[in-house]
């Protein structure tokens, strides 16, 4: 797939609704037609190209009225 619009593609999907799974890049994959792998070195050369600065959650501190310390295990 071309680069670019696999980044498009993520990027649409998934940044609002990252799948809290136990391998969410697989599920990443299956939802867009595209292998584990080609998902994982697309965000590695967001990534590395500063496309992309981190994964994560943002939180909406203002909705709770105070900031959140929030954490989260991955096995």
């Amino acid at each position: 797939m071309d680069y670019k619009v696999a980044i498009q593609r993520l990027v649409e999907c998934f940044q609002y609704d990252f799948p809290l799974v136990e391998r969410p890049y697989l599920e990443m994959a299956n939802i867009l037609e595209m292998k584990e792998d080609e998902v994982m070195s697309t965000l590695e050369r967001m990534k590395n190209e500063d496309i992309l600065s981190r994964i994560g959650p943002i939180y909406r501190t203002h909705s709770v009225g105070y900031s959140i310390l929030a954490a989260c295990e991955v096995s």
